[in-house]
């Protein structure tokens, strides 16, 4: 009967002759698709690495997002600190947890300013050297673009637990610079 392959096979119990078996070749098997099982534990795997991968892009996306807060407030500071050279006026930073007012005083007796712009911001401001949210925390920039000694700060945005390239601003006398908090210090990037 030629050469017959043991696993495609069985012997009658009554008359020992060879007859071929009922086992689903590998051709037959393909035809049938896959086994409950088998798909189950496929789209178990599946579901498994798409939970780790949005966990992932959510830190990612709110990574990104402390960034771009982070950048936009240290160009509107900047831009305040031009602002204040170029029209010989004194402005002021006025920051919140979660809002920033800008304002331009026109002259040194005006006392109250005019509110030119204002943000409100996703992720709260903290002030670094309290360790708490900046509520009412005033930077004041003169006419010649400089930050007095007294208003120095540094300020921290966004969670702890999320680690982004950049999360700090530090505004002293004569700039404002981007950093990463490292600890309690803000260190420059």
């Amino acid at each position: 009967m030629g050469q017959l392959s043991s696993n495609r096979v069985k012997r009658d119990a009554c008359s020992g002759a060879l007859q071929a078996s009922t086992l689903p070749t590998p051709a037959k098997r393909s035809a049938q698709g896959f086994s409950l099982v088998e798909l189950v534990v496929v789209i178990g795997i599946i579901g498994i690495l798409l939970s780790v991968a949005l966990l992932g892009f959510s830190q990612w996306q709110k990574k990104y997002q402390i960034e771009k807060q982070t950048q936009e407030l240290n160009a509107e500071l900047s831009g305040l600190r031009l602002r204040a050279i170029g029209t010989k006026m004194r402005y002021e930073a006025v920051f919140d947890p979660t809002k920033v007012v800008f304002k331009r005083y026109s002259s040194p007796a005006d006392a109250t300013g005019n509110e030119i712009f204002n943000r409100t911001v996703s992720y709260t401001i903290q002030d670094a050297a309290f360790g708490t949210n900046a509520s009412n925390l005033t930077v004041s920039i003169n006419e010649q673009g400089w930050v007095d000694e007294s208003n120095v700060a540094t300020l921290v945005i966004g969670p702890a637990d999320v680690k982004p390239a950049f999360n700090c601003i530090m505004i002293t006398e004569a700039k404002t610079s981007l950093g990463k908090m490292n600890g309690a210090t803000c260190e420059p990037r």
